[in-house]
């Protein structure tokens, strides 16, 4: 499966996908400003949970 496929599959199971190479702002997982950084030709998919919510996995 091709990266843009894969993208595309994230995207309908509700993950948002960063671009190629675009880093990530820990913020959203630890509270502190900090980056991680892909492959140069990889990328990021993370899904988003309102506060508060209980999520179960799966």
């Amino acid at each position: 499966m091709t990266r843009t496929r894969v993208g595309g599959l994230y995207r309908r199971q509700g993950f948002d996908v960063m671009e190629a190479g675009a880093p990530m702002d820990m913020w959203m997982v630890f509270g502190v400003h900090s980056s991680i950084l892909p492959g140069a030709d990889e990328r990021f998919s993370f899904r988003r949970f309102p506060p508060g919510s209980v999520h179960r996995g799966g």
